[in-house]
């Protein structure tokens, strides 16, 4: 839904060759960064690379996006190690200041990110979805009802999934049955 609304980079690498990028907003999506032969990612990449030039300053904000927002101490842990790393390793090739996020698209308070971050990150690297889509300049709202609107059709289509699946059937009927009783 997100890079419905969002200018994505056709070919990463050409993009980060040039110097200064054109007034508005950018985004990488984790695919391209994957591609990327400029980009270098000792441990995993991010989710985005969002580029945006407004009033003649350019920044990259490396986000990564959950729908979450709790995690076990070790997995909070790797995440921002690797997203530090991710920056340190590219930070000097590309002309651009870095900014890292910690997206949880459904919560409200980047305070809740942060404790379920097991404060593991910064409180100014937690993002809520709200900013996100600030920073992308799209409307939040619009992307919550929309997912509000898909919610049924999506569940009709993960049973139909779950259902063509022969081997969970009696599973399926099991739990039914216990769940009614």
């Amino acid at each position: 839904m997100i890079t419905d609304r969002v200018d994505v980079i056709d070919d990463l690498d050409a993009f980060l060759e040039t110097e200064i990028m054109p007034e508005g907003v950018l985004l990488a999506q984790k695919s391209q960064i994957k591609k990327s032969t400029t980009l270098e990612f000792p441990g995993s990449e991010p989710d985005f690379m969002v580029f945006k030039r407004r009033k003649g300053v350019q920044k990259c904000h490396i986000v990564e996006l959950k729908d979450g927002h709790v995690f076990d101490t070790k997995k909070a842990s790797a995440e921002r190690r690797a997203m530090h790393a991710f920056i340190e390793h590219n930070a000097p090739h590309i002309p651009y200041r870095f900014e890292s996020h910690f997206c949880a698209f459904n919560q409200d308070e980047r305070s809740a990110i942060w404790e379920g971050f097991k404060k593991k990150i910064s409180l100014r690297e937690a993002m809520t979805g709200r900013e996100f889509c600030k920073l992308l300049e799209i409307d939040y709202d619009e992307i919550v009802t929309s997912r509000k609107n898909d919610c049924d059709d999506n569940v009709e289509f993960f049973l139909s999934e779950i259902v063509k699946m022969k081997h969970l059937h009696a599973k399926l009927i099991a739990k039914l049955l216990n769940e009614h009783s």
